[in-house]
């Protein structure tokens, strides 16, 4: 099942492709609906073929088992990983921006969920998830202009 929901956010895709390769805005925009703690080494980077493993938990407190992150494709327009965790077996997520002028991008997020029995509540939780992260995108622009 496919979940597709896109936004319009307030700056250029090089300024919001900048902010979508850092863990602090995944973290950001996925809270309070999910947390993510590393639990694989290194430093985490948006790079093809980089994974990345996380304890995920659910508003902070309720455990949701393990998510484990494989990037496969990095443009500045795209960014495509491969995900799978303890609820959703297969996870794909694409991330499109689309240029609309020079302060405004369409933000895309395109995610095929196939979690056997379990697919269409977690398809459910993905319509509600994207759309709360995509808030929480919009939220993040308004912090990040504010400082400058």
């Amino acid at each position: 099942m496919k979940v597709e929901r896109s936004t319009v956010l307030d700056g250029s895709v090089g300024d919001i492709y900048s902010l979508v390769t850092k863990l602090s805005t995944l973290s950001y925009i996925s809270r309070p609906l999910l947390t993510f703690t590393l639990i694989s080494e290194g430093e985490v980077t948006w790079r093809v073929g980089d994974i990345h493993e996380f304890r995920l938990r659910s508003f902070g407190f309720l455990p949701m088992g393990r998510h484990r992150i494989e990037i496969a494709k990095v443009s500045e327009n795209h960014i495509s990983s491969v995900e799978s965790g303890t609820l959703a077996k297969t996870w794909l997520h694409d991330i499109y921006l689309s240029r609309i002028d020079e302060n405004k991008t369409t933000y895309t997020d395109l995610v095929e969920i196939k979690s056997g029995i379990l697919t269409p509540f977690i398809w459910i939780f993905a319509k509600v998830f994207y759309g709360h992260r995509q808030r929480r995108w919009k939220k993040l622009l308004k912090l990040h202009q504010n400082k400058q």
